[in-house]
């Protein structure tokens, strides 16, 4: 649980330092951070109460560059999907 928060607020200060303007990214871990620090930007200071929502934001601020398998981008996309789907729960318990 601990580790959970801790993640998650660790992803917060990663996306908050990241510009507003579109972001690029090489590298797939790169990426995933993005992903899932957007989406928690998202979730917790853009008002959006659904991962679904939130990843949507996420994804049209983070852009990889260069071409991802389709196994690749389906198991990025399940692994970002889980953590903030965790994210969402969290933000609950907390706002309750």
């Amino acid at each position: 649980m601990i580790k959970i928060l801790t993640l998650s607020i660790g992803f917060i200060a990663l996306a908050a330092i990241q510009p507003a303007f579109t972001a690029s990214f090489k590298n797939e871990d790169d990426y995933v951070a993005c992903l899932i620090g957007q989406s928690a930007v998202a979730l917790k200071w853009k008002g959006v109460k659904d991962a679904e929502a939130a990843q949507a934001r996420a994804y049209k601020v983070c852009k990889f560059v260069g071409k991802l398998e389709q196994q690749e981008e389906e198991g990025l996309g399940d692994f970002v999907n889980s953590v903030v789907l965790e994210l969402v729960k969290e933000c609950v318990k907390y706002s309750d």
